[in-house]
């Protein structure tokens, strides 16, 4: 018998549940995974550092499609005042700005 670590995925590539059980095999592993995924975007099942498998859909490191606007996520994080993006970083001290000189 092997512990297994699961991770069902969001499409941002997000844990959004982890789960540990022991199984018999790999195969038996990818089930649970094929059970724990559901309609949900993806599940990575790991035992120790190898990544046994993944089902749902494939990996991509590609930024996701301007066209279709920004995520339910993006949004919240805006509104909230958490997103990177709304935050400004602060002036250099004088003595640190370029200028003429």
């Amino acid at each position: 018998m092997t512990q297994y670590r699961f991770y069902v995925l969001s499409s941002q590539e997000r844990i959004t549940e982890a789960r540990e059980g022991i199984f018999p095999d790999d195969k038996t592993a990818l089930a649970e995974a094929v059970q724990m995924r559901r309609d949900r975007f993806a599940a990575e099942v790991w035992s120790g550092e190898r990544l046994v498998g993944r089902v749902g859909e494939a990996f991509s490191l590609e930024a996701p499609d301007p066209a279709a606007g920004p995520s339910a996520a993006a949004i919240s994080a805006r509104s909230e005042g958490t997103c990177s993006a709304a935050k400004r970083t602060p002036e250099p001290p004088p003595e640190r700005r370029a200028g003429p000189g």
